[in-house]
């Protein structure tokens, strides 16, 4: 008889030395058990996930949280499209941009990712930055985040997606646009 038995798991660096930020490379893919299940966990020593100038790379089935660092939180990505799918991005902040994620030069592709409770001067939840494509997303959930200046759930900055199926609710900004903000930007909502 086979049986698979399956446990919850908190990568972190209290529960197994984990050292932040995990620094991806391309054709690697990071893929948990679930969102419940698989938990990478910074406990604000830095941020969770770094990806500069990655091809061809899957993020999914995971949880990102405690991330704590000067922009970027959850995620930072430079010049990377990765899948990111089945993801939630919670608790992260930075003390400049994108307290949940960060896309800088990025155009990844987002499905079935909720990114909650997140804080930054700019783009509470996400931050965008200059598309060179198209990125897509679709069911997204941007809810509970906040920003002291602008885009407490979104802030796109020259960003051009694709946006299917989004939910934004209970976001805040101390000054613009508590669910999203876009300068230069044309999203695509669908």
């Amino acid at each position: 008889t086979n049986s698979t038995r399956t446990s919850r798991s908190v990568i972190s660096p209290s529960t197994n030395a984990e050292r932040f930020p995990i620094k991806m490379m391309s054709h690697i893919n990071l893929i948990g058990q679930g969102e419940e299940m698989t938990i990478l966990d910074a406990k604000q020593t830095d941020r969770v996930i770094t990806m500069e100038y990655c091809t061809n790379n899957i993020i999914s089935n995971l949880s990102i949280t405690g991330g704590s660092t000067d922009f970027g939180g959850g995620i930072y990505l430079q010049n990377s499209n990765p899948l990111l799918i089945n993801l939630t991005i919670k608790d992260n902040l930075t003390e400049s941009y994108g307290g949940g994620m960060l896309f800088y030069y990025s155009d990844p592709i987002l499905s079935n990712v909720t990114i909650s409770n997140n804080a930054a001067v700019y783009g509470g939840g996400i931050y965008c930055k200059i598309s060179i494509t198209n990125s897509y997303w679709d069911n997204v959930t941007v809810k509970d985040n906040s920003s002291e200046e602008y885009g407490g759930g979104i802030l796109f900055v020259e960003f051009a997606p694709t946006l299917s199926n989004l939910t934004i609710t209970g976001n805040s900004s101390k000054k613009y646009g508590g669910g999203m903000s876009f300068w230069k930007s044309d999203p695509n909502l669908i």
